[in-house]
């Protein structure tokens, strides 16, 4: 009787212990169509950080199996709240885990905080193709904040910020009046540039890549679909460098966006998606698919801000 009990205390304990990070794994044991790929996370800090420090945000894909069935979209710097951004770096390495062989693919992002408070480092969202069966799947991180508090001054540089500073409030003296001055066009042509409407930024970037419509195709495809997510977020507020086709769709739904322009938005993507991430040889019919798409929501933007600007003009 004690031995049953001794091995069902065991198992119990081996079933309930999980490890302390921040990873989301597509496993190939439970979903084999999108191969055995995991995500993991961390900041350099964990709880807090004086403002004069830097802080480094890191992400670590780790592949199992053959590193050439997955198509991996280089990921940008994740949205922060209260940090800038100082430097990028990436590296590859192989490790043994196992008696398996694993690739990992690690990214990091520097970071200084601007002020005094919370920072956080919001979910990154990664794409990627199992090149296998020619699915895109999407990983993202978890949302990681930590307190700024106040910066630490050595003793040895107090004498040199007093420099700074009565160097600073000289400057500043002598150039306040170039700035009062320039203050007022700096305004006016702030205002002009948001007066842009998207539809005509997003038309005047399709005539400066129309060189490599023929000549270059993938990089026409490349460069076309950056300025689709590009038009989408100026015009939709919807992130949609962050966002797998299905959420972005999704999200369009809610703003109105018709059926008709959703499907042909879709099929779109989804070229681009094969074209930039599984080595699709794209062709010229396929090409046109994705001008018609961005053409047709390009249109509806349009036509949609001129109906709004009258509904304005009847009402005053």
């Amino acid at each position: 009787m004690a031995a049953i009990l001794i091995i069902f205390v065991a198992a119990l304990s081996a079933f309930c212990s999980e490890p302390a990070i921040d990873s989301v794994s597509d496993s190939a044991a439970s979903v084999p169509e999108w191969g055995n790929i995991e995500i993991e996370s961390g900041l350099s800090a964990a709880d807090s950080i004086p403002q004069n420090d830097t802080l480094i945000f890191t992400v670590r894909l780790k592949l199992r199996g053959n590193p050439d069935d997955y198509a991996i979209a280089e990921p940008t710097a994740p949205p922060v709240t209260n940090l800038n951004l100082v430097s990028t770096s990436q590296a590859n390495r192989t490790e043994r885990s196992g008696g398996d062989t694993q690739l990992i693919k690690e990214y990091k992002w520097t970071f200084v905080p601007k002020s005094i408070g919370m920072a956080y480092v919001n979910p990154l969202r990664i794409q990627y193709v199992y090149v296998p069966n020619g699915e895109s799947r999407s990983l993202a991180t978890s949302r990681l904040g930590l307190n700024v508090t106040e910066p630490i001054v050595p003793s040895k540089g107090i004498e040199l910020i007093v420099v700074i500073i009565a160097v600073l409030i000289i400057g500043a003296g002598a150039s306040l009046a170039i700035v009062l001055t320039k203050k007022g066009r700096a305004a006016e042509s702030s205002e002009e540039e948001e007066s842009i409407p998207p539809e005509k930024v997003a038309r005047q970037r399709m005539s400066n890549i129309k060189p490599d419509r023929d000549a270059n195709i993938v990089k026409y495809i490349d460069d076309i679909t950056r300025i689709l997510y590009s038009y989408i977020s100026e015009r939709y507020g919807v992130d949609a460098g962050h966002l797998s086709r299905d959420e972005i769709l999704a999200a369009l739904e809610q703003k109105g966006l018709p059926a008709n322009i959703q499907k042909n938005l879709d099929d779109a993507l989804a070229i681009c998606n094969e074209v930039r991430f599984a080595d699709h040889k794209a062709t010229q019919l396929e090409r046109d698919r994705i001008e018609l798409a961005l053409e047709s929501l390009l249109s509806f933007g349009e036509k949609s801000q001129s109906s709004d600007e009258g509904q304005n003009i009847k009402d005053k």
